[in-house]
């Protein structure tokens, strides 16, 4: 594992305990901060860009492409109408 990688992952991972996500996402995301190491590199190393063509970065539990969806819809009026839910 390089240490430049394990270092990125690390502080993504931080920015996901922020406020800005809700209390699970944030207990998972400190979950894997606390284990380390490669498991915290997958979910983390880098940004996912839009047009990934159905990419999804796996955190436990949480696909974080429908983990986006489902917040919009839950979130954003009538998004079940321009998301195709």
């Amino acid at each position: 594992m390089s240490t430049d990688v394990l270092s990125l992952a690390t502080k993504n991972a931080t920015l996901w305990t922020s406020d800005i996500f809700d209390e699970a996402t944030r207990a998972e995301a400190q979950a894997l901060l606390d284990k380390g190491g490669d498991d915290l590199i997958e979910p983390f190393y880098k940004d996912l860009d839009f047009g990934t063509g159905g990419m999804r970065g796996i955190m436990g539990g949480i696909v974080i492409g429908n983990g986006i969806l489902a917040h919009l819809a839950d979130h954003v009026p009538a998004a079940d109408k321009w998301l195709h839910l």
